[in-house]
């Protein structure tokens, strides 16, 4: 009798570590797809208000000539805006972008380029030509933007927005 009983309590405990393990992972995923959502809306207004600014100094016939303007000291470390060596297919001195980068930029859609340029840490930047199409906006993203909370999710995680949609 004590068999049954044994296998039973075995099977009942191997059931409840899987059902556990599941919805741990279940918790893992959520807390990832909400990281995403994050991330990515945040990116979103970074580049809508670099597109802003980018296209407010084109107007002005102005640059950004080294200087972070005040509005965007939020988002950005640095900003600069860079002429475009070729507008088919668009050609960003300094960077290597891939095909649907270049795509992208050549739309006029922002891109999000990140490489490390000799630094240990990434450097993520956003991509945003301008109006006339013959200047390119690059802000380079603060990484205090993300805020602690994604930092303490991530942890050690690589995190990718996988979404390539227009």
């Amino acid at each position: 009798t004590a068999l049954p009983i044994a296998i039973a309590a075995a099977l009942t405990y191997r059931h409840l570590l899987l059902e556990q393990a599941d919805r741990h992972q279940q918790g893992l995923t959520a807390s990832a797809r909400n990281l995403g959502f994050s991330l990515f809306a945040d990116l979103q207004r970074a580049a809508d208000r670099l597109d802003a600014e980018a296209r407010l100094l084109h107007e002005r016939q102005q640059s950004f000539d080294g200087r972070l303007p005040d509005r965007l000291q939020d988002l950005f470390t640095a900003v600069e805006l860079r002429e475009l060596q070729s507008t088919r297919p668009v050609v960003v001195p300094g960077l290597f972008l891939n095909r649907l980068q270049t795509e992208y930029v050549g739309a006029g859609k922002p891109v999000l380029w990140i490489g490390t340029r000799g630094a240990t840490t990434p450097v993520m930047q956003i991509l945003q030509i301008d109006a006339a199409g013959e200047h390119v906006a690059i802000g380079t993203v603060d990484p205090a933007m993300f805020g602690e909370q994604a930092v303490s999710i991530a942890g050690e995680a690589i995190v990718a927005i996988t979404d390539v949609r227009p």
